[in-house]
């Protein structure tokens, strides 16, 4: 993308006149992983979304894919209400070296829900073809790709799976004049009926990249409900699934998908939640961050996974429809030195992985841990992306790991999304060289998360009220900072290892704002750190100030670290505990806390709740 067209974008978004401007944006070209740049244009209207942060990257005390014993077979559907997990299988894997190929069969089916086998294309005639039949069809012709994906189902009855059409190197050109005419969305639809029924798929999942843009039309927005329309009216009365694929770019969005009618046809809505940053911004960034920078302004504000979820929400995607989409690779830069080991910091170019994707700046997260077993890297967290980034010499990657993965898990779950997606499963550690022979450690961690326990309480019966207590919540947690009945006072940011000595604070847990409203309750474990509960005028239960210890950075008796999440004090509920993770062989950290005056630790939420919630506690001893 042009300088000019930059500027011209951003001029068209600052008048708030965004139809008026006829500015063709070219997204970068990503043939490895065939998804979207980074979202570049700034919202004209709208408010950045409050952060809504679970409590903890574990949600219950048992064995996680974290932990050095393996996980137990997880079910693809566990209950009839159970999250979604669609997992991207990239077929062009199949011409990287064997020892770095996920044989098909290989494919941990007790993990997804849904397959997702990528990509078909669109031929000439309007109808559905194999992009590379010496990878798709059947011997002799091929490897029977299609034939050896939909065989997974023997193993796993409940898995579906879908064919994926188009992605980025097909374009949108073919697409849009198909959707545009209405004897070629029949005739799509009729091939793919077939091509389904042929090849055992049980749905399409469509990957349009994108409506009205790189060569499309203006008149896609309409196109793309016409063909979801046909679709529907031709593959339902067979029972088969109709998925898609869609950018987090705002203005793709705004200008290729009308929202509340596409959600009509589909039956779920994959949200690529990746690529919002990367090489070709000249600086250094994270390509997958949950949440912004309280500094962040502009195009930065925008790019990141809560505000792509929420703006697909206001734009009226239902909420169990929508899928979050994660990422098992990470994007690279080069860095002029290595004290140059900050987000922000000036980049020169992507950095090629020389291995066998073909993507400069791209790295899968098994190569990522691999290179991180074989030498010494200097990995940090930041406090607000809520994700890793690792430098080595003059390489920064930033990446998504088991910890990061189960944040926006648990994001997903608390948020009441349809599920998660992973793009994908072949650039995970599928061979568990990493993690003391756990397999998939990503996704593991990513659907234990996401398939534990539920975070919302039943409803308790309030005690008597006295005067002022009207905002003492009825079930026990705080819709914002300004109900709860305590506060956070920090004196000094605390460090961690590696630390870049930058404003921008490095630890992993969400840093509170600097205004009196802070953003989050949760303590930063660091020996520098003092708290302190104080009285607010708009809560009348803070009706006194006591100031506590500092978390204190020890082993509590009896309690024991086997994998990072935050546990009840094995003695005495008013405490708890939070193991962190510092390296990648599975060395933690243990800090210890104190619940506010008048609040026990609930194992439920993983929150200090009022103590007449807690049922297993009411004596502030913990009972087993």
């Amino acid at each position: 993308m042009t300088t000019i067209v930059n500027y011209l974008t951003l001029i068209c978004f600052a008048s708030s006149i965004v139809s008026s401007c006829n500015v063709e944006v070219s997204l970068p070209r990503l043939p490895t992983h065939e998804r979207e740049g980074a979202p570049r244009v700034k919202p004209s209207v709208g408010k950045l979304i409050p952060r809504l942060i679970p409590s903890s990257s574990a949600s219950s005390p048992s064995p996680s894919p974290s932990s050095s014993s393996p996980s137990p077979p997880l079910s693809a559907v566990s209950s009839p209400t159970s999250k979604s997990v669609v997992c991207y299988y990239g077929s062009w894997s199949g011409y990287w070296t064997t020892s770095d190929q996920l044989p098909i069969e290989n494919i941990d089916t007790s993990l997804c829900t849904h397959l997702i086998y990528t990509f078909a294309g669109l031929d000439s005639d309007s109808k559905i073809k194999s992009i590379d039949p010496s990878i798709d069809l059947d011997q002799p012709v091929g490897k029977a790709g299609y034939r050896r994906f939909n065989a997974l189902k023997n193993s796993n009855p409940q898995l579906k799976t879908l064919i994926g059409i188009g992605g980025w190197n097909e374009g949108s050109l073919r697409y849009s004049s198909m959707a545009s005419n209405y004897t070629a969305r029949r005739i799509f639809a009729s091939s793919v009926a077939s091509f389904l029924e042929t090849h055992k798929f049980d749905g399409i999942d469509l990957a349009w990249e994108y409506p009205s843009a790189r060569g499309g039309s203006p008149q896609d927005k309409q196109s793309y409900v016409a063909l979801l329309r046909d679709l529907v009216e031709v593959l339902k009365p067979k029972n088969y699934l109709i998925t898609a694929s869609v950018s987090a770019n705002k203005l793709v969005i705004d200008s290729g998908y009308d929202v509340p009618k596409m959600a009509e046809y589909l039956d779920l809505i994959n949200v690529l939640a990746f690529d919002f940053h990367g090489g070709w911004e000249g600086k250094t960034g994270h390509h997958s961050p949950l949440f912004g920078k309280s500094a962040d302004q502009g195009l930065d504000s925008i790019l990141n996974v809560n505000y792509t979820i929420h703006y697909w929400l206001e734009k009226g995607a239902p909420v169990n429809k929508l899928i979050l989409g994660l990422a098992t690779f990470g994007r690279s830069f080069a860095i002029k030195n290595p004290d140059d080991c900050f987000i922000g910091a000036k980049a020169f170019k992507p950095s090629h992985n020389d291995t066998n994707t073909p993507e400069i700046g791209s790295y899968g997260f098994n190569q990522i841990c691999s290179m991180q077993r074989n030498a010494k890297w200097n990995i940090q967290r930041d406090s607000n992306l809520l994700a890793p980034f690792a430098c080595k010499d003059n390489l920064f990657i930033g990446y998504d790991d088991r910890d990061s993965f189960a944040l926006k898990s648990r994001y997903a779950r608390v948020h009441g999304l349809a599920g998660i997606g992973i793009w994908s499963i072949e650039n995970d550690d599928f061979t568990g060289k990493c993690f003391s022979e756990v397999k998939f450690p990503l996704i593991k961690s990513a659907v234990n998360e996401l398939r534990g326990a539920n975070t919302s309480i039943p409803v308790a019966k309030l005690p008597p009220t006295t005067s002022g207590s009207t905002n003492k919540p009825d079930n026990g947690l705080w819709s914002s900072t300004t109900d709860r009945p305590w506060s956070w006072t920090y004196s000094t940011a605390p460090t961690i290892h590696h630390q870049h000595t930058s404003s921008t604070p490095s630890t992993w847990w969400p840093q509170p704002s600097s205004t009196s409203s802070p953003s989050t309750w949760w303590p930063q474990p660091s020996s520098s750190l003092s708290t302190a509960w104080t009285s607010s005028t708009s809560n009348p239960y803070a009706t006194s100030s006591t100031t506590t210890t500092a978390p204190s950075v020890g082993k509590p008796s009896g309690a024991v670290c086997k994998y990072p999440g935050t546990f009840i004090h094995p003695t005495d509920c008013r405490k708890f505990y939070r193991c962190v993770r510092i390296s990648i062989e599975e060395k933690y950290k243990m800090y210890e806390y104190t619940c506010p005056p008048n609040t026990l630790f609930d194992v439920n939420s993983r929150n200090c709740l009022w103590d007449y919630l807690v049922n297993d506690c009411r004596d502030g001893k913990n009972r087993k």
